[in-house]
């Protein structure tokens, strides 16, 4: 009888004595580390190989944006992020051709934090695909960094006050007399480590050289630090209101002569000079003496009778003024009026 296979059946008796030939022995004992290697390789490599030939599985690796998600309110974050992390996937071959690397994110939930510095850690939970549970069947490898820290502060209101920042020089024999910005302070916000130490806030520089006149200049602030916002600028213009002066220059004028004006009654005075201290523009007072400037008492203010201690008023030019007069004037008033014998 033949064997279901088309082969001859063959009894224990004949299998055993085929296997006692010396010749089949031989062929199968000789080398038979060699061939039990290579079958061990046979059967490992078909092992790696045959998944990927059924189409079971692919790996994969893409950037995905690091989002910090229910950030706290009158909180920030003030270290440096993570812009991307790497991540590394693997999923079913039929399903990857559908997956859209972009729409992947690397999450982490900040609600309830509290203010501080924390270590993160990233795993597969902190994956999600298009704002939703990472598919079925993929599976995360590698989130590269794992591991990084971030720094959560108090957000801090403060009203400052605002300083100018001028350039250059104006006009040679002028000053600087007043510069002042309106409004005069604004209200900023910012990590409290920042804002707290944060005293008053600059314009962008303003260029007044050679500046000859009083001006009204626009002024932009300039921002100390990248994490604090002006809050009340969006509508708002700072002016920057200029005023330049004369450098001033003292002179001394000795006996500048006393005049009495609109005499209606006789009169006496206790001196008929007086000295002078005076301040203003170079140009007005470097040609002034006892020559061209004088001092006058008006009369027509004073009836008969005794006045003492009296100050004669000096008249100067224009941005010309009195630092210090002396002696003081003793005026007697007759009532005698004058042309009387």
């Amino acid at each position: 009888m033949r064997s279901p296979i088309g082969l001859p059946k063959l009894s224990q008796l004949s299998l055993r004595t085929v296997w006692e030939q010396p010749a089949l022995q031989r062929f199968i004992t000789r080398n038979l580390a060699l061939k039990l290697l290579s079958l061990f390789l046979a059967v490992t490599i078909w092992g790696f190989i045959a998944p990927q030939r059924r189409g079971e599985s692919t790996e994969f690796k893409f950037q995905s944006p690091l989002v910090l998600r229910n950030i706290p309110p009158n909180m920030e974050i003030t270290s440096e992020l993570l812009q991307s992390v790497s991540v590394l996937v693997r999923t079913p071959r039929n399903l990857s051709k559908t997956l859209n690397p972009n729409l992947f994110q690397v999450g982490i939930d900040l609600r309830n934090q509290l203010p501080g510095t924390f270590d993160y850690s990233l795993t597969e939970k902190n994956v999600t695909y298009d704002n939703e549970v990472s598919p079925g069947g993929l599976e995360v490898l590698q989130i590269s960094p794992a591991r990084f820290s971030l720094v959560l502060e108090e957000v801090l209101e403060r009203t400052v006050p605002i300083k100018l920042r001028l350039m250059g020089r104006v006009s040679e024999g002028l000053i600087i007399e007043s510069a002042e910005v309106v409004p005069a302070e604004v209200t900023v916000a910012g990590p409290a480590s920042v804002v707290e130490n944060l005293d008053s806030i600059t314009t962008e520089p303003l260029d007044i050289q050679d500046l000859d006149t009083n001006v009204d200049m626009l002024a932009s602030l300039e921002i100390p630090h990248h994490q604090v916002r002006i809050l009340d600028s969006e509508d708002t213009l700072y002016m920057a209101q200029i005023k330049v002066g004369f450098t001033p220059m003292q002179v001394l004028l000795l006996d500048v002569p006393v005049i009495l004006e609109n005499a209606e009654f006789a009169y006496q005075t206790s001196t008929q000079t007086v000295n002078a201290l005076i301040v203003g523009p170079q140009s007005a007072v470097a040609n002034l003496n006892n020559g061209n400037v004088f001092a006058v008492i008006d009369l027509s203010e004073y009836p008969p009778g005794d006045y003492r201690a009296l100050t004669p008023k000096v008249v100067l030019p224009d941005l010309v003024t009195v630092v210090e007069q002396w002696p003081i004037v003793d005026l007697f008033v007759l009532k005698r009026k004058i042309g009387e014998s």
